[in-house]
């Protein structure tokens, strides 16, 4: 691949050396840069993307594929970098990863400029305003035949992708954004970007405002977005769909690539949402509370009565809950208090007999930090409930 250049000196270096045009190098004159240009910008660009990569000059007059001379240059007043790299990318579909630009300027008023597109893995790229597929072939750009545009295809069916996103719901009510790395080897620079501004339960997670450096294989992030009942909220101004995208370092091929998500919350109304594996396990740990809380009453004799539940070095359960039984069964109604960081909202909702809305806040105080302190910032809360959390709870010295 020809160095792309970055000066005057490298320009006038392709010139002396008679460096002449090739699959992968394209000179072209500075008045091929404008407004009714941008289809011919796009379809060199999408050409090289979906053959072998190659460099695009602009600025440089060439006789039989061989440069000649630097011309008077781009009017970058006009036609800056920035627009150049926004022609491209609102011309080519899907967009093409890891283009480099170099604007070299020539005076004070105009400018030549060098377009370093890699080959891409993540082709075919179309086109936009003729819908079609462009090759490079015998130094220029050329349609693609329908062979060669499954052939593009194949090659990128052959590059796995590594970071994927999706969401969960917990417990039928709570959003969770999920981003995992589903490949065999690591993505790097993970960086996202939204389509739309998102509302956060809490602050904008930290790995959407500076990335991932480095994700391995198999690692998931899951990150709270949102409750259904306050998307759903008829005066609120949460998304409650947008697209999400992931640009990273592939390793395998060494370029920077994206994968785009589409996410719409409103798919999943009156839709049934399976209960995980840990949910159904807790159920039957309830369950088998519940039972036991049940047989303790009926006995009433002594702690000896469920021996059959004891271990090598004594009872199976823990010291608290040893405790509250012997409270229960001296009936001295002196129960020991529950360390709230240990509890989810089924354990709030049916101490303090809240519906599940105002469990699952609490839920989420408690574990951001908050203890028991605050209560009454919590939307829902009474004095009433504060007063029974402090009953059976532990709180926090302030």
């Amino acid at each position: 691949m020809v160095k792309i250049p970055t000066t005057i000196e490298d320009l006038q270096g392709f010139i002396k050396n008679g460096v002449q045009e090739s699959m992968h190098l394209d000179y072209k004159a500075s008045r091929a840069i404008s407004d009714g240009k941008r289809h011919e910008i796009a379809k060199d660009v999408s050409a090289f993307a979906n053959s072998d990569g190659g460099l695009l000059i602009y600025g440089i007059r060439e006789t039989n594929h061989l440069p000649i001379e630097i011309d008077e240059g781009v009017d970058h007043r006009k036609f800056s970098r920035e627009w150049l790299e926004q022609v491209i990318i609102s011309n080519i579909s899907p967009r093409v990863e890891g283009l480099r630009i170099v604007q070299i300027p020539l005076s004070e008023q105009a400018s030549a400029f060098a377009i370093e597109i890699p080959k891409s893995f993540r082709g075919p790229h179309q086109e936009q305003s003729s819908k079609r597929y462009y090759k490079r072939f015998n130094f220029k750009s050329e349609p693609m035949e329908d062979y060669e545009i499954k052939d593009i295809s194949n090659r990128s069916h052959t590059t796995l992708p590594l970071v994927y996103i999706d969401i969960e719901i917990r417990h039928g009510v709570i959003i969770d954004l999920v981003v995992t790395n589903i490949g065999k080897i690591p993505a790097k620079d993970v960086v996202f970007e939204f389509s739309k501004e998102l509302i956060w339960g809490n602050e904008k997670p930290p790995i959407f405002v500076r990335g991932i450096k480095y994700l391995p294989p198999g690692r998931i992030f899951r990150i709270m977005y949102n409750t259904f009942r306050d998307i759903l909220a008829k005066k609120n101004s949460i998304p409650s769909d947008f697209d999400v995208t992931a640009r990273y370092f592939h390793p395998e091929i060494g370029q920077r690539i994206s994968d785009e998500f589409h996410i719409d919350l409103l798919d999943y109304m009156h839709t049934s949402v399976p209960r995980s594996e840990i949910y159904e396990h807790g159920k039957k740990v309830e369950d088998a509370i519940k039972d036991l809380t049940r047989e303790i009453s009926r006995l009433n004799e002594s702690l000896n009565t469920i021996s059959k539940i004891a271990g090598p070095t004594g009872l199976d359960i823990s010291v608290t809950t040893a405790r509250n039984l012997s409270h229960v069964l001296s009936r001295d109604r002196l129960l020991e208090k529950i360390d709230p960081l240990r509890c989810d909202h089924l354990m709030f909702q049916e101490v303090l007999n809240v519906g599940d809305d105002l469990a699952f806040r609490l839920e989420s105080h408690i574990l951001q930090g908050g203890g028991g302190k605050n209560l009454s910032e919590i939307e829902g809360m009474t004095e009433e409930i504060i007063t029974k959390f402090k009953d059976h709870f532990l709180i926090e010295e302030i």
